[in-house]
């Protein structure tokens, strides 16, 4: 029985990473929920924990989304991110392919 190497598993897993582009006030937002730090993960389930149910997929979507778009403007809350979106615009987003990481020198 062949076995595959790590190496090839994490290629392959790279290769078929789908990130979700939404556009928000006429720009694509591009978000990578693998992207996130720890701490920021941190802050999306606290925040998420505060909305009194079960987070959806939706849910996670926007939290993932505010916290991308908070990278550029701090202040934003999640609070303005939800208030924003609609539940055609979260399901509207496109699945893209991730662009391959460089290789390695």
């Amino acid at each position: 029985m062949a076995r595959a190497k790590v190496t090839d598993i994490a290629e392959e897993r790279k290769a078929d990473r789908k990130l979700l582009a939404i556009e928000v006030d006429g720009r694509t937002v591009t978000c990578d929920s693998r992207s996130l730090t720890i701490r920021e993960a941190q802050l999306l389930r606290a925040e998420l924990a505060k909305i009194g149910v079960e987070p959806s997929a939706d849910d996670w979507f926007a939290g993932v989304l505010w916290i991308t778009l908070r990278r550029d403007d701090p202040n934003l809350t999640f609070t303005e991110v939800c208030n924003s979106l609609t539940v055609g615009a979260v399901r509207d987003s496109e699945l893209i392919d991730a662009e391959p990481d460089a290789p390695e020198a």
